[in-house]
């Protein structure tokens, strides 16, 4: 997929908006001690495993672009390797200072300012009103009714939300084909008003839901959280492949999201000013008779609501595990052709096209992590091994 990189390719990061939202609506315990696991991590550092030394050594080119990157994943002027350590302390200093002054000193304070300065000299676009006015907004998800399942999924501006929803919803309750329904998705996606009617063909009794979510003009990382009161959290964040700027003093990477040509309906330089960018993240929540069944959510661009989507019919019409609803060769449809990963085989969709055969499991179809509940209340956790996810139950 085409990207672009550069401080002109960023956005104002909302991640520290979102989780304080997130906590002062839902949080019981401080920040500071929330956040004093991942501080210890980036004083003493961390080995990277297998999945971080592949990624980082694609990105190695926008890694070196700066020297604080060049400090932090390079050693002796070769990108670091598994089983080598990341060390960032001044990222820990950074969490430190944010969990103790809020989010108004990133917004409001001088880490914004050094920022939008940077942004001057390097003929930038980011200014001081960007941060001061950034605002959290709260979305309604879409509920899409199968059987006695409900499957919660954002609306705008995640057009990812949409394709799952049209993949879906054509495979269900259309019954076509896995690949056509999967083919006729991607070829679509973009295509507003066709991607609106057809939603409002297969769910006509969701227009009212749909209509007020209409779609608005890869370092994902997803994580998929119940507690022992079993409170949800399906998450999905992203930097994009990163522009290259480090925040000066904080060791923080700035997000390529002006750069992902996919979320910009009309190419590079499209976006519009004080309008949410569109997403392909899909962070999914299930009950099962009104109850939490499953949560969970994918990296992987646009793969996310693919991967997620087959992950769910695996488990449950096909009553996989979750294991192998997880760890199933998949398809995928993109740049006209047909993806087979590891031996999957599909009924295949008219029109002409290429298909590409994939030997092996791959990072490319996505990395879906997730969380289910069994019947008698116990919890399974499973993370995708294409992407080297962790998971764990603990009690």
């Amino acid at each position: 997929e085409e990207f672009h990189v550069g401080l002109g390719t960023a956005t104002v990061p909302g991640a520290i908006a979102g989780m304080h939202r997130i906590h002062e609506t839902y949080g019981s315990i401080p920040l500071k001690e929330l956040f004093q696991p991942a501080i210890e991590h980036c004083k003493k550092g961390v080995p990277l495993d297998d999945f971080q030394a592949y990624d980082i050594n694609l990105l190695q080119k926008i890694l070196k672009a700066s020297k604080t990157g060049e400090e932090i994943f390079f050693k002796e002027g070769r990108i670091k390797q598994s089983g080598e350590i990341i060390q960032m302390e001044k990222a820990a200093d950074f969490l430190d200072y944010i969990a103790q002054e809020g989010e108004d000193a990133f917004y409001k304070g001088e880490i914004a300012r050094s920022i939008c300065e940077d942004c001057i000299t390097k003929g930038a676009h980011l200014m001081r009103a960007d941060f001061e006015e950034y605002k959290v907004r709260i979305h309604k998800p879409i509920d899409l009714e199968w059987k006695n399942y409900t499957i919660a999924v954002p609306g705008a501006p995640s057009i990812g939300s949409f394709g799952f929803a049209l993949y879906w919803g054509l495979r269900k309750q259309l019954n076509w084909e896995d690949a056509e329904a999967l083919k006729f998705t991607a070829e679509n996606i973009r295509q507003k008003d066709l991607v609106i009617k057809k939603l409002k063909e297969i769910y006509p009794h969701m227009e009212a839901s749909i209509k007020s979510s209409e779609i608005s003009s890869k370092g994902t990382s997803h994580f998929s959280i119940v507690d022992q009161y079993s409170n949800a959290i399906s998450l999905t964040t992203s930097i994009g492949e990163g522009c290259g700027y480090f925040i000066p003093g904080t060791q923080m990477h700035m997000n390529n999201m002006l750069g992902e040509t996919y979320l910009l309906p009309g190419g590079a330089h499209s976006w519009t000013e004080n309008v949410r960018l569109n997403s392909m993240m899909t962070p999914t929540i299930v009950l099962k008779d009104k109850e939490l069944f499953f949560v969970t959510g994918s990296g992987g661009a646009s793969r996310i609501p693919v991967a997620i989507k087959q992950v769910l019919s695996n488990l449950i019409k096909r009553n996989m595990s979750l294991t192998e609803a997880t760890e199933a060769p998949r398809i995928h449809f993109q740049d006209n052709t047909l993806h087979l990963e590891n031996g999957r085989s599909c009924i295949m969709p008219e029109g002409e096209y290429e298909t590409m055969s994939w030997s092996t499991k791959s990072l490319y179809f996505g990395g879906v992590n997730s969380v289910i509940r069994h019947s008698d209340d116990n919890y399974e956790a499973w993370a995708d091994s294409r992407r080297l996810g962790s998971a764990g139950v603990y009690s």
